[in-house]
């Protein structure tokens, strides 16, 4: 029976990025060699995505990807609207489908839940919420969690990340911060999922021996400094190495312009620094099988990203890692502390100076120690890696993992550098620390700001119903004095007609009863055997039905039945 599992992950984007496209295409090779499965990804390019893996996919929400707590409101609207389906919107619709078609929900590797990306944070946030209220398995693995999440993003992650079957984490930072987070939570330790990708084909302009350089754009001083001293930094290993630099971009197009902000495209701006720089080339974007391969064989890694350094432990190549912050430094220190290597990193500020050249001068120096040490600690890797996805497999078939199944591996014994960079890691968490303390201060600031904005709209708001009621009223006053207007006008015009009518019936009046006087004189003159004229009587009769037909008369029919009556009662009773 076939298994549709919906997976989310970082792909499909013009922009390539080798890591996240490397833990994805190991998720599909994983999931496909466990039995039928049918994949559906949630990506920000469906057509390329299709292109690449042959998979189905939909479109990302597109949550609003500026940081900072005060614009989780607007992300939180978007994902009411998701939820509650309130909007008719093709791409929620789309994606509803996704998830109503899905057996369970695969969150595949990723540093992204961190308030870095926090539209990344709540395309997440999204699909567990979906898949958990529908009742779905949810794992998740190859996770970077943290250092930062914004208070309403802890808030919406902890009890997904604690209702998940299974969460995969590859750093002690981030065992640390979802147990913190959410004690339920089903947290395993593991490897980054991109040890387990395939080998393809080396960079075809590679050389026959090189060291790869792979850093990332920081902005911890000039530009032009820092492209000076990572030139510097590039030569010096090549001096010690003997051999060529390969610059390698993990992140830039796969074909025509790079985007600003990539890899490749800041390796572009280094070309004219080097130009008279012999020994130094710089590769193209590449997929990821040729990416891994091409690392793989490389004599050494120096790399401020996190995938050249996981391919080169897996290959059993020495490598040494330089982060740029918090962020990095956990992801880095994750990869080398389960090769046994958490010694080998240094702050990415160094560069320019004379440690950086010092560290990778010893590790080519050890180089055979070095990776006889990573042969032996990287040797079960594999078939751990193997065992780790039988057990994702099963929990997105719905089994929660043992307690044994969670089980930490042993550390490995370090293999540390000789020379001492305690004090260098000393001054770096100092700086990190104040980092940390700087980005809680900014968030701290961000939700009193959020406040306030909250409490000026809602003044706003207050201010412009009241405004609006007050027209509204207005309004209504001036539309009730109109009409009280037009009905005293109506009323004083029925008053006159009426005052006018009691004239002419007070006439009518005055005439019956002179016309009944005259006729009670004449009546009461009459003498039997007199003669009357016929047309005396008649006059007599018209003027009677005259007076019968007058309004006074109609009116005073009612008091004069009523006054028949009591005649007739009383000369009941008296008789």
């Amino acid at each position: 029976m076939t298994m549709h599992v919906l997976v989310i992950g970082d792909v499909g984007d013009e922009m390539y990025h080798v890591g996240d496209e490397a833990m994805f295409e190991t998720a599909l090779l994983e999931l496909a060699a466990r039995g039928d499965v049918e994949v559906t990804a949630i990506t920000s390019g469906p057509d390329r995505l299709a292109d690449r893996y042959g998979v189905r996919g939909v479109a990302q929400l597109g949550f609003d990807d500026r940081r900072g707590a005060a614009y989780d409101e607007h992300r939180e609207t978007r994902l009411r609207e998701v939820l509650d389906r309130t909007v008719d919107d093709s791409v929620i619709g789309a994606w509803w489908e996704a998830v109503e078609g899905a057996d369970a929900v695969l969150v595949a590797g990723g540093g992204n839940l961190c308030s870095s990306w926090p539209h990344l944070v709540y395309e997440r946030i999204a699909v567990l919420r979906a898949a958990t209220d529908r009742g779905l398995p949810v794992v998740l693995v190859g996770q970077s969690v943290g250092p930062h999440l914004t208070p309403r993003q802890r808030d919406q992650l902890a009890p997904l990340l604690g209702s998940a079957n299974l969460v995969g984490v590859r750093d002690e930072a981030s065992v640390a911060f979802v147990e913190q987070l959410s004690p339920d939570a089903s947290v395993l330790l593991h490897v980054d999922d991109a040890v387990g990708l395939p080998d393809g084909e080396v960079w075809t302009d590679a050389p026959s021996s090189y060291v790869v350089l792979a850093v990332h754009q920081v902005a911890q001083r000039a530009e032009g400094a820092l492209q000076d001293a990572l030139v510097a930094f590039a030569r010096s290993m090549r001096d010690a190495s003997g051999v060529e630099v390969v610059l390698l971009p993990n992140t830039g197009a796969l074909s025509g312009t790079h985007e600003p902000g990539s890899d490749a495209h800041w390796y572009d701006e280094w070309r004219d620094a080097l130009a008279t720089t012999d020994g130094i080339r710089v590769a193209p974007v590449l997929t990821t099988r040729h990416f891994a391969t091409t690392v793989r064989r490389a004599d050494a890694v120096v790399s401020s990203r996190f995938h050249p350094v996981v391919f080169a432990l897996g290959g059993v190549v020495p490598a040494m890692a330089l982060s740029s912050d918090s962020y990095t430094a956990g992801k880095l220190d994750g990869a080398l502390v389960h090769a046994g290597l958490g010694g080998w990193r240094l702050p990415f500020a160094t560069v320019g100076g004379a440690t950086p050249s010092a560290l990778f001068t010893e590790m080519m120096a050890r180089r055979d120690e070095v990776a006889g040490h990573l042969r032996t600690v990287t040797g079960t890797w594999l078939d751990r890696h193997s065992t780790r996805w039988d057990l994702v497999h099963r929990s997105l078939q719905g089994d929660r993992p043992s307690a044994t199944d969670l089980r930490s591996p042993v550390p490995p014994s370090p293999l540390r550098p000789t020379m001492d960079t305690a004090l260098l890691r000393l001054l770096e968490n100092g700086q990190y620390g104040r980092e940390d303390e700087l980005v809680r201060a900014v968030e701290v600031a961000e939700e009193y700001a959020d406040s306030l904005l909250a409490a000026l709209e809602r003044t706003t708001r207050d201010a412009a119903a009241a405004h609006t009621a007050l027209e509204q009223a207005a309004l209504a006053a001036d539309d009730a004095e109109r009409r009280f207007r037009r009905e005293l006008a109506i009323r004083e015009d029925h008053l006159a007609e009426a005052i006018d009518e009691m004239a002419r019936e007070q006439r009518s009046a005055d005439a019956a009863r002179e016309a009944a006087g005259r006729a009670y004189r004449e009546l009461a003159d009459f003498e039997p055997g007199v003669y009357i004229d016929p047309h005396y009587v008649a006059s007599l009769e018209r003027e009677l039905q005259a007076m019968r037909a007058t309004r006074v008369f109609r009116w005073t029919r009612p008091f004069r039945s009523i006054y028949g009556r009591i005649r007739t009662s009383g000369s009941r009773r008296r008789s």
